[in-house]
């Protein structure tokens, strides 16, 4: 929504629903973390074509461990992060 590339008319709507896909399809969620937006600060400042929210998205993926799935190519480049494009699994 911050991004402009989702518009929103019944904000606290969209966010109960999206809860609720969440519990349905049995998503976990993890909890904010400070060294979260330490780490996605320094990406930032190592990869300048990182945007606020993709540099957020490695972080989480960086700090925890995980692998990142997804159809932007721009986190094959963080080589500190696990990276998979969604064809993988297909």
């Amino acid at each position: 929504m911050k991004s402009g590339e989702i518009v929103v008319r019944e904000v606290k709507a969209f966010y109960s629903s999206l809860g609720d896909l969440f519990m349905y399809r049995d998503v976990g969620l993890l909890p904010a973390k400070p060294i979260y937006h330490g780490e996605a600060y320094e990406l930032r400042r190592r990869y300048e074509r990182l945007t606020y929210f993709d540099s957020l998205h490695a972080a989480v993926g960086i700090v925890e461990g995980l692998e990142l799935v997804s159809y932007d190519e721009e986190y094959a480049k963080v080589t500190e992060l696990k990276y998979g494009h969604p064809t993988k699994y297909v």
